[in-house]
């Protein structure tokens, strides 16, 4: 009992939505003028919002977990040594262009090694100027333990200027310059390509040669975040660096042969700041979408009659997902939300499903022609598929609320400014774009031009002769009342004269309206009009494609009979008997030929000519396409078995691509494509492939060194990373060094006497050979206070790797000396790489998130609870097949694919629902026939709408940023996969599996009426006479109908087994269908609403 009255409370609820809508247009009809412009001027005020454009181009904040372990092991390293550095490099390398004669040993020559010492002098005697003080590299650099800035360079070999000397291999001891310190520089760290001499101890010849410089850092990437002098100088002296360098690599490309790529630490935020800040030509490409998109918009509401040609509503359709962008980002950008770099695509994102809504609104007005009055035409098309425009609408904001509770700022901000867009854009299309179908609709009706059914004083003109012409009209007319049709989630209205819908307007409110409508034909056609009603203009939209499905299979049939008979022609003596009767049980029919076969006795077998669409009604040639075309196909027993076996390969190849699929975010992959930062790092892995970024392993806390347990313990972890997977062979290490070259009987007698430990240690770091290795050392007063290590990770590894595994090997260690020894490593891009260890997890739980909200929506407003099972299926099967995709088109799972993931629900939602919840209502006599007639009803806004998607996203393909090019891969593949799942894999299945309530056409409605009287009712049946009703009482007092429509036997199956379920039609308080006059005069509409329980 209780889910039954569930199930009348959403009935209700869907019939409640559905009132709201027809008269809600009916309004919009009556005041279109106040519909066009006050969203105009609503959004002109808050557009200006716009002008609030912040973009925000701290990779930091915009692309790192807030107050994730990173970030809280980089403050720890801020306070123990000062920060991370920040590197200034330069590569120089060979000019495969030059033409020089020297070009065989173009680097290692005394000319060439020259050139470049004269280029680092020039940049190590920049000058920067801060609040009037004059800062140089020697103010703002890392000192090594020698107590010189921190360089290393080819030209560290070189300490007396000789370049005619030979580079030792694989180590090159040189003295540091401006010091008493010897220095074992690794040749493979600085020299990439070398070549050694046959006795592999002295360099040849090289590729390349890589020059590094250390400054000090100032607590974050944002160039906002320097606030003292000496971290302003930081950021005034590497703007500097990048201006000497690209003023003099042109020179020594020209004289020497080789080229010079360059970075500094701010070059990834200058070039995110490129990406981000809009230019002329971006605007350019702005502009250039949105012709393309209104331009295909235009073309496809086109006619070859112009009063059906609906371009101009079009026009006003796309203007009104525009109006929701700049209405929403105002709004967004008006409140203080900074502009992220993925927000450059919601324009693009808004004008797709913005438009979708629009094909929808007009397929259904195109499918409502056979209805005259055009007030009554509007409302029934936008009650018809006001709910499905409003489920996607809200799948795609709950897609992107989801995603706007993602950590990242980039993606949290993205969604919030495309979901605002979307809301508002969703009222510009109920406002703004449906005031302008009105007035095309009257338009239509009145045979009018655009000029004068959208030019202010021809509508006034026309207002005036309606009210003249209301004085004409006739008692008759005056009482006529336009009700809205009865909505497909109620029972079917009784058979006979149609009456009252359950959410009919009353007869005073709707009298006026009534009179204006007579008023408005009378002045279009300058009298009145005949009361005669057209009958195919009472059907709704489902029961007309079902008569234009019939018609259509019946002339097939015919013809097909004719053929036969022209190929078996009949012996003359024997008269002509009934027509050939097609050949039954062929196994070549059963697989091959459509199965639309229609009961003998099926009640649309009379009146069915006239039923095509008139000519020049917009999307008739896509409907006939799909009437005659895949409409018919899919109910084909082979088709239908090809597209499960594609499904399955489908799966399998997802399934593979899922198996092989990587996580990682590159900021490398941010930045525009001709950036110098993407250069420099690309020639980086080309002639330095063995190593990859620096990492330093923290101990920050004072630690019992001496202790033999510590020591064995950390020469273990040690041991670790050196044969581990994620470091290569390149490692720095005071400590490792220290416990190695001291003796065992001196590390024994420290055992227990820290004080010599840190004596020993400190006399042994002032030696010139391990001298450069003090700063990794932080002694005071009480000793020994911090200590660090580096090593070059290898290179390509994948940072969840980095991450985890020298995280697990710091853990090992404070495990094996309970807790004596803690670390913790870090390296530049680890706030970033720590995003990828949980990126599957949180993928994951977003995708849950938005499925459960999507499903909640869908089970509210879908009519039938198989629909929305169906389509929570199909957006996990999109899902699985993205996840899948992803791999086999070099696409890395990361937060700009994740969020594309999650959006995909919503977009993917759009095609599916409209599918799911149109094949609810369809009514034809199988489930093979309702699929047929779903696919003629939304197979032509389905397509438009995600061509149209499409169409907008291939601007974003000139956009200068590969994030765009992996938001352009993404939504290719949504909405691909949307739409092959849509119109494709669901109808298969809804044949299979769908859902199938009886329904009784409107020639066989049954009209029944009752007289509320002491809570006993008298019930009158008027019954066509090859229909069939048995009447049985509850005793509850209630009373049951159980109507057979022709065709259909009692025990549920029809003739040959045609139908498939039982058409038998149950009608329980039929009197919650109508109002009749009760013994006091009034009406019993309170009946409809105390029952609950009603079919």
């Amino acid at each position: 009992v209780a889910w039954c009255d569930l199930i009348g409370r959403k009935q209700r609820l869907l019939e409640a939505i559905d009132s709201f809508f027809y008269r809600y247009t009916t309004f919009v009809f009556d005041h279109p003028c106040w519909f066009l412009w006050v969203p105009v001027v609503a959004c002109a005020l808050m557009g200006m919002g716009l002008l609030r454009y912040n973009p925000n181009t701290d990779p930091l904040a915009l692309y790192a977990i807030p107050n994730s372990q990173a970030i809280h092991d980089w403050d720890i390293l801020t306070t123990t040594f000062e920060g991370w550095p920040r590197f200034a490099y330069l590569i120089v390398d060979k000019d495969p262009s030059s033409d020089r004669s020297d070009r065989t040993h173009p680097l290692v020559h005394p000319d060439t090694l020259q050139a470049l010492a004269d280029l680092r002098g020039k940049i190590e005697s920049i000058r920067v100027e801060v609040d009037g003080r004059e800062y140089g590299l020697e103010h703002v650099c890392v000192q090594d333990g020698t107590k010189l800035c921190q360089h290393e360079s080819v030209l560290e070999f070189f300490p007396t200027g000789d370049y005619n000397r030979s580079i030792l291999y694989p180590n090159h001891l040189a003295l540091r310059k401006g010091s008493g310190a010897f220095v074992r520089w690794p040749v493979d760290l600085m020299v990439g390509g070398v070549t050694p001499t046959p006795d592999g101890r002295k360099v040849e010849s090289a590729e390349a040669f890589l020059f590094r410089w250390a400054l000090q850092d100032y607590g974050g990437h944002a160039i906002e975040a320097a606030t003292t002098p000496v971290q302003r100088a930081t950021v005034a002296w590497e703007k500097e660096f990048i201006a000497v360098v690209e003023e003099e690599k042109e020179k020594l490309r020209d004289e020497r042969g080789v080229r010079v790529h360059h970075i500094a630490r701010r070059s990834i935020v200058d070039e995110l700041e490129k990406s981000t800040t809009l230019g002329l030509y971006d605007y350019v490409r702005y502009l250039i979408g949105g012709i393309i998109i209104f331009t295909y918009c235009m073309l496809v509401s086109c006619s070859t009659d112009i009063y059906k040609a609906k371009p101009v509503s079009a026009f006003f359709g796309c203007g009104a997902a525009v109006l929701g962008f700049l209405f929403g980002a105002g709004v967004c950008y008006a409140l203080g939300l900074t502009h992220v770099p993925p927000t450059e695509a919601t324009p693009f994102l808004c004008m797709g499903i913005g438009v979708d809504d629009m094909f929808v609104i007009f397929n259904s007005y195109a499918l409502a022609a056979k209805i005259s009055d055009p007030r009554r035409r509007v409302a029934l098309a936008v009650k018809d598929c006001g709910i499905s425009i409003t489920i996607t609408t809200l799948t795609n904001l709950i897609s992107f609320i989801v995603g706007a509770t993602s950590p990242y700022l980039a993606i949290s901000n993205f969604c919030i400014v495309t979901a605002m867009s979307l809301l508002l854009g969703y009222f510009c299309v109920l406002t703004f774009f449906l005031a302008a179908v009105c007035i095309d609709a009257e338009r239509e009706h009145c045979k009018l031009s655009f000029i004068e059914a959208y030019w202010p004083p021809a509508r006034t003109r026309r207002r005036r002769a309606r009210v003249a012409a209301t004085a004409k009209t006739t008692p008759a007319q005056q009482q006529q009342q336009q009700q809205p049709p009865k909505s497909p989630y109620a029972a079917p209205s009784p058979a006979g004269k149609e009456g009252p819908s359950p959410f009919s307007p009353s007869p005073a409110s709707t009298a006026a309206s009534s009179l204006r409508n007579v008023a408005s034909r009378d002045a279009c056609r300058g009298g009145a009009e005949s009361d005669a009603v057209d009958d195919e203009a009472n059907l709704s939209t489902f029961e007309l494609v079902a008569k234009q499905l019939y018609h259509q299979e019946q002339t097939i049939k015919q013809r097909r009979q004719q053929q036969q008979q022209r190929q078996e022609p009949l012996p003359q003596h024997q008269p002509p008997a009934q027509p050939p009767q097609p050949r039954e049980g062929s196994c070549r029919e059963a697989v091959f030929r459509p199965r639309l076969a229609y009961p003998s006795a099926y009640p649309y077998e009379r009146g069915s000519e006239g039923t095509g669409e008139q000519k020049g009604t917009i999307g008739r040639w896509f409907r006939w396409l799909f009437r005659r075309g895949w409409g018919r196909m899919v109910t084909i027993p082979f088709v239908q078995a090809m597209v499960l076996l594609v499904m399955c390969v489908y799966w399998s190849a997802s399934y593979w691509g899922i198996h092989e699929m990587s996580a990682g975010l590159n900021l490398l992959e941010l930045t525009p494509f001709n950036s110098y930062y993407r250069d420099f790092w690309q020639q980086y892995f080309a002639s330095f492939p063995s190593y990859g970024e620096d990492v330093f392993v923290v101990f920050p806390h004072q630690t019992q060194w001496w202790r033999k347990d510590v020591r064995e313990a950390y020469m273990a972890l040690e041991g670790r990373v050196r044969n581990g997977t994620y470091a290569s062979d390149m490692i720095f290490s005071g400590m490792y060094e220290f416990y190695s070259r001291t003796s065992q009987e001196t590390l024994d007698a420290m055992e227990d006497d820290p004080a010599r430990f840190n004596r020993t240690l400190s006399r042994w770091l002032d030696r010139s050979q391990y001298q450069i290795l003090r700063s990794d050392f932080v002694f005071d007063a009480d000793g020994l206070q911090h200590y660090r290590f580096r090593f070059f990770a290898r290179q390509r590894i994948p940072g969840a790797d980095l991450v985890e595994g020298s995280r697990h090997d710091c853990k090992q260690a404070e495990q094996d000396t309970g807790g004596l020894l803690r670390c913790f490593p870090y390296a530049d891009m680890f706030p970033y790489y720590e995003s990828d260890i949980s990126i599957l997890e949180d993928t994951l739980r977003s995708l849950g998130y938005a499925l459960i909200a999507v499903m909640i929506v869908s089970t509210f407003l879908m009519r039938h609870w198989r629909s929305w099972l169906l389509v929570m299926c199909m957006l996990v099967s999109i899902d699985v097949g993205l996840f899948g995709f992803m791999y086999h088109w070099d696409l890395q799972l990361n937060m700009i694919t994740m969020v594309t993931l999650i959006l995909a629900i919503g977009f993917s939602v759009d095609s599916t629902t409209h599918i799911a919840h149109t094949f609810g209502h369809a009514v034809g006599p199988t489930r093979s026939h309702r699929a047929a007639e779903t696919l003629v009803l939304m197979g032509n806004p389905v397509f438009h709408g995600s061509f149209s998607t499409f169409l907008a996203m291939l601007i974003i393909l000139t956009m200068d940023s590969y994030i765009f090019v992996i938001f352009f891969r993404m939504m290719t593949l949504v909405l691909s996969l949307g739409m092959c799942h849509g119109l494709l894999l669901l109808p298969v299945l809804l044949i299979f599996v769908g859902p199938f309530d009886p329904y009784v056409p409107s020639p066989l409605r049954t009209r029944i009426a009752a007289t509320s009287t002491t809570g006993k009712g008298a019930m009158t049946l008027s019954l066509p006479a090859t229909t069939t009703a048995a009447i049985s009482s509850s005793n509850n007092g209630n009373v049951a109908i159980k109507v057979t429509p022709p065709g259909c036997q009692a025990g549920g199956a029809g003739p040959q087994g045609q139908v498939e379920t039982c058409c038998e039609t149950n009608v329980e308080e039929s009197t919650s269908y109508d109002e009749v006059p009760s013994n006091n005069g009034g009406s019993s509409r309170e009946s409809r609403e105390e029952s609950s329980n009603s079919v």
